[in-house]
């Protein structure tokens, strides 16, 4: 095996002084913080992105239980009963209702507080399709004749005062909710998921959480005796209490015939701007505007 033998090394070969300047140490040391600062920055980085996620999760899941608790219907055995399970992923169907009540009524002595003394004059049957992302609005009018057994034949939407009078009387498994959700499945032949019902103080109260809905009315809508409506054609903003004086006027569309069906159009009119309006926001603002509007 060969051998190295250690010689002297001459005079030239050894770094002169000057190559260990202040300066070189200087770099060196700084070299050497940047290093350690740019790991601890990392470190900080991938900290509060972890903390950030942790947020971020906890809030989701605040929000979801927050809409869980608002979207209950706890309170009405009789609703769950007759609603059917949709498979996830598949279409389903859900029940629009608006009930011709408010505070006003409540308090007054014409209706009073009993639910039996209200009806359905807004039913909309949405089909939803989670996968396609679409809905379908179909409008089902009020005065459609239904045969109500030994409550005789009345307009469909008396099944929401029928079966309220129902329950009051004490019979066991149906509501006015129930006993809705019942007639329009049979009337329309398919099964009810999912079912919403809103009176005009809340949906006053929706329109105006979003800060108002544009919407292009077709014709005039003047109805001063039954509504107080008075709504120009053209393209506007309306406020909760105007957006509801829009939805409810069928008597300022009299002399073109049918006013209800003018009155439905209307309605998914509001409807699809409400949901134009909140869908345009930041996902951050929609889970707020959503858990508004909730209950």
């Amino acid at each position: 095996m060969p051998r190295f033998k250690a010689t002297k090394r001459d005079e030239g070969d050894r770094p002169s002084s000057s190559a260990y300047s202040r300066t070189d140490s200087a770099e060196r040391y700084s070299g050497a913080r940047k290093k350690r600062g740019r790991k601890r920055g990392l470190k900080v980085f991938l900290i509060t992105l972890v903390v950030i996620a942790a947020i971020g999760c906890t809030a989701a899941f605040a929000v979801m239980m927050r809409f869980s608790n608002s979207f209950g219907m706890a309170a009405d055995s009789a609703l769950h009963g007759t609603l059917t399970e949709a498979a996830s992923g598949d279409p389903f169907y859900m029940v629009l209702i608006g009930v011709d009540k408010d505070q006003a009524r409540v308090e007054g002595s014409e209706y009073g507080a009993n639910e039996s003394a209200y009806r359905t004059d807004t039913i909309l049957l949405a089909r939803v399709d989670p996968t396609e992302k679409q809905v379908t609005l179909v409008s089902i009018h009020r005065d459609t004749l239904i045969d109500f057994g030994s409550y005789g034949k009345q307009k469909i939407n008396a099944a929401y005062s029928i079966g309220s009078e129902r329950q009051e009387a004490g019979e066991q498994g149906v509501s006015g909710a129930s006993y809705t959700v019942e007639t329009i499945s049979k009337f329309a032949g398919v099964p009810i998921a999912h079912y919403a019902e809103i009176d005009f103080d809340q949906f006053i109260s929706v329109v105006d959480a979003i800060g108002g809905i544009e919407v292009n009315v077709p014709v005039d809508v003047y109805d001063p005796e039954y509504t107080g409506a008075d709504i120009k054609a053209g393209e506007q903003t309306l406020n909760g209490n105007d957006a509801l004086q829009l939805c409810r006027a069928r008597h300022a569309y009299d002399k073109y015939g049918d006013g209800d069906v003018y009155r439905a159009a209307n309605q998914r009119m509001v409807i699809g701007a409400i949901l134009k309006k909140v869908l345009a926001s930041d996902p951050v603002t929609i889970a707020s505007t959503v858990s508004t509007m909730a209950d």
